[in-house]
């Protein structure tokens, strides 16, 4: 999921080096890991709920936020979604 989110960013020339693409997938990342536990999560709505039960958001910068989906179990979280509030999806939430 990851490496096709460097990939796109990259190939789209949203960065203009891989480099810069990978630093913005792992501020990303370390974000969720220092995160999800303790952000307050939101309650997917109906029409994405196929992306996750819950999500969280990131705003990495004044464009662009992103919103990662997951499952919880127990104190296990399973990442199944990852968008941004340039996606179609967004207008859902």
């Amino acid at each position: 999921m990851f490496n096709e989110l460097v990939f796109e960013l990259y190939s789209n020339d949203y960065f203009s080096t891989l480099k810069n693409a990978i630093l913005y997938k792992e501020r990303i990342v370390s974000f969720i890991k220092t995160s999800i536990n303790t952000f307050p999560t939101k309650k997917a709505p109906t029409k994405l709920h196929s992306f996750g039960d819950q999500y969280i958001f990131y705003k990495s910068n004044q464009r662009t936020t992103w919103y990662i989906f997951f499952e919880k179990f127990d104190n296990v979280f399973l990442i199944t979604a990852i968008i941004n509030n340039h996606s179609h999806y967004a207008k859902h939430l």
